[in-house]
C-alpha cells in the first residue's frame, strides 16, 4: 500500500510539473469579458531561453516579445485602447466586441521555427456599460475644501523635416524625439464658496521620495533640478466648469488669479539669491449645457497660462488667458476602472483660430505657418475629475532656404526674427536655423509650464526667466539675405513640423 501511495503521489507530482510547463494561455478565461489593459498569464516554465512569443489579435501581429515573471506566471499585458496606427480599425484602440487572443511560442534564431501556440476568444468592452440619460449629463468638477489631485505628466518634444520635393511627392516625415521630461503636479482645492466655487492651488510638486525634481523653465534650454522649497503656488478661484471667476469681490478690477507674495517669503530660512518657481496648466473648461455622445459640437475655452518672464508675477490680476475652441463629446470610455466621459477640444485651424488671435493683437500673419492644438479628455461620471488627459500641440512651419548657388552668392544672413519656442514650461525647443537666414521658429506661445519669479537673482547676478528671443510673439521672420550683386541665390523649400505632447495621469 505505501508503495502504491508513493507512485500515485510521484505521478501527481510529474502531472503538475508537466502542467505548469505547457504552453497554455491561463488568464483571461476563454469567454471572459474584458477591457482595457488585459493581463495575459501563462506558466513562466513555459518559455526556454532560446524561445519567445508571437503576441497576436484577431489573427493580426502585435509584437515580438519574452513576457516578464511575475510569481509563477509570465505575464504580458496587451493595452486595447492603445491606437495602432497601421492598423486603421484600430486607430483609436481595439474595437469593442468578440476578439482572439493568440499567443505562439517561437524557437530558433535566423529561421524561428512555430513550436506551440494557445488562444482564447474574449470579448471586448471599453465602451460598454455606460448609460447616459437622454437629455445629456452636465459635466461638473466634484470640488471638495481641504481635496488634494496630483497628477504624473508626462512632456514628449518631437520634431520633423520634409523637403519641399519629398512633400510634393507625399512623403510623410520621420519623427525625433528632441526631449523628455516627467514631473508632478499639485491641484488642491483650498476652499470651497457657498456658490460652489473652488479656490485652487496650482503648483509643481517633487518627485516621489525626493526633494526636488527636474523642470524646465521658460527661457532655460536645458532642463534642472528644481527644490520643492522653490515650487511657488499659484492661485484661481474657478466654478464647477473650471472657469475662472473673481477671486475677490470688490468694486474694483476683477482678479482671476493670483501669484501671493507673502505665501513662502515668510520663514526667512531661504538661502541669498534663490529663484522660486511657478508652474502650472490651468483645469481644461468643461461644457456649460448637458451633453451627450454625438451631441452637436459647442464652443469651448481653452486656457493657456498668462505669465510670462517679463512679468512681475507679484503684480498680475490673472494667470490664465481663454482662447476659443472646439469641444465635442466624442465617447463613453472606460478608463481606470471609471465609466468616462471622452471629451475633445481642438483648435483645428491654429493659423486663424488660435495664434491668429495672438498675432492679430501685434498685427502681424502667420503666412503659409500653422499651430494646431487637441486635447482629449478623460472625465470620470462617478468621482467628477480628470483621470487622463492628452494634450498636443503640432507647428507646422514652411521655410524657404538659401542654396547659395545664384549667379552671385548671397552674403551673411541676416539674424532671423525668430527665439526659443517656449512650450510647456521653456523646454527650449527650436527649429533647425533656416540656410538663408532664417532664425529660429517662435512659437507666438508660452504654454504654461514652469516660469520663474521676475527680479530674484541667481549667484552670479543672472535672472532667471528672462526675456526669450524676439519669436515670443509669433513665428520668426527669416533675415534677407546679404546685398552682394549678381544675382538672386537659389532657393529651396523645406517644412518643419514640431509636436508636443503632455500626457496627464492622476495618481492613484
Amino acid at each position: 500500500m505505501k508503495r502504491l501511495l508513493a507512485v500515485a503521489l510521484g505521478i501527481c507530482i510529474a502531472t503538475c510539473v508537466f502542467a505548469q510547463s505547457s504552453f497554455t494561455i491561463v488568464r483571461p478565461a476563454d469567454g471572459s469579458k474584458v477591457r482595457e489593459k488585459i493581463r495575459i498569464l501563462i506558466p513562466k516554465n513555459s518559455i526556454d531561453e532560446d524561445s519567445y512569443v508571437g503576441i497576436f489579435l484577431n489573427s493580426k501581429f502585435v509584437e515580438a516579445v519574452i513576457p516578464p515573471v511575475e510569481g509563477n506566471y509570465r505575464v504580458y499585458t496587451l493595452d486595447t485602447k492603445q491606437p495602432r496606427p497601421s492598423e486603421p480599425e484600430w486607430s483609436e484602440g481595439v474595437p469593442d466586441g468578440e476578439a482572439k487572443i493568440e499567443l505562439v511560442k517561437y524557437e530558433g534564431g535566423d529561421v524561428p521555427k512555430i513550436v506551440d501556440r494557445s488562444s482564447v476568444t474574449v470579448t471586448i468592452g471599453n465602451h460598454m456599460n455606460i448609460d447616459v440619460p437622454k437629455g445629456g449629463v452636465y459635466l461638473r468638477y466634484g470640488f471638495q475644501s481641504g481635496q488634494s489631485l496630483i497628477y504624473d505628466v508626462h512632456e514628449l518634444l518631437m520634431s520633423s523635416t520634409l523637403s519641399g520635393i519629398g512633400n510634393q511627392n507625399g512623403g510623410h516625415p520621420a519623427q525625433f524625439p528632441e526631449s523628455e521630461l516627467n514631473y508632478r503636479m499639485l491641484y488642491a482645492c483650498d476652499n470651497k464658496y457657498a456658490n460652489g466655487d473652488a479656490l485652487l492651488r496650482l503648483q509643481n510638486i517633487a518627485d516621489k521620495g525626493k526633494d526636488y525634481s527636474v523642470l524646465s523653465i521658460v527661457g532655460d534650454p536645458v532642463p534642472e533640478q528644481i527644490f520643492d522649497f522653490q515650487m511657488q503656488p499659484m492661485y484661481m478661484r474657478v466654478d464647477k466648469t473650471a472657469r475662472p471667476q473673481a477671486i475677490s469681490a470688490s468694486t474694483g478690477p476683477k482678479t482671476f488669479g493670483s501669484v501671493p507674495n507673502y505665501f513662502g517669503f515668510s520663514t526667512g530660512s531661504y538661502p541669498e539669491n534663490i529663484t522660486f518657481v511657478y508652474g502650472g496648466w490651468p483645469l481644461p473648461v468643461l461644457p456649460d449645457k448637458a451633453v451627450y455622445p454625438g451631441c452637436p459640437p459647442w464652443q469651448t475655452a481653452f486656457l493657456l497660462q498668462s505669465l510670462s518672464p517679463e512679468i512681475d508675477p507679484f503684480l498680475v490680476d490673472k494667470i490664465a488667458e481663454p482662447f476659443q475652441a472646439r469641444g465635442e463629446f466624442v465617447d463613453v470610455e472606460w478608463e481606470l476602472g471609471h465609466p468616462c466621459a471622452r471629451i475633445r477640444n481642438s483648435i483645428a485651424e491654429g493659423t486663424r483660430s488660435f495664434a491668429g488671435q495672438q498675432l492679430a493683437k501685434a498685427g502681424e500673419a502667420f503666412g503659409d505657418d500653422k499651430v494646431a492644438l487637441d486635447e482629449t479628455i478623460y472625465f470620470s461620471l462617478d468621482t467628477h475629475k480628470i483621470l487622463q488627459l492628452v494634450r498636443t500641440i503640432t507647428i507646422d512651419h514652411k521655410e524657404v532656404v538659401s542654396t547659395g548657388q545664384g549667379a552671385g552668392a548671397g552674403g551673411p544672413a541676416g539674424p532671423g526674427g525668430g527665439g526659443k519656442m517656449n512650450v510647456g514650461g521653456g523646454s527650449g525647443m527650436v527649429a533647425p536655423p533656416g540656410g538663408g537666414g532664417g532664425g529660429p521658429v517662435g512659437a507666438g506661445l508660452i504654454m504654461g509650464g514652469q516660469q520663474a519669479a521676475g527680479g530674484l537673482t541667481l549667484p552670479g547676478g543672472g535672472k532667471k526667466g528672462g526675456a526669450p528671443g524676439a519669436g515670443q510673439r509669433g513665428f520668426g521672420t527669416p533675415g534677407a539675405p546679404g546685398g552682394r550683386t549678381g544675382g538672386a541665390p537659389a532657393t529651396r523649400t523645406q517644412y518643419i513640423r514640431q509636436q508636443f505632447r503632455q500626457t496627464f495621469s492622476l495618481e492613484q
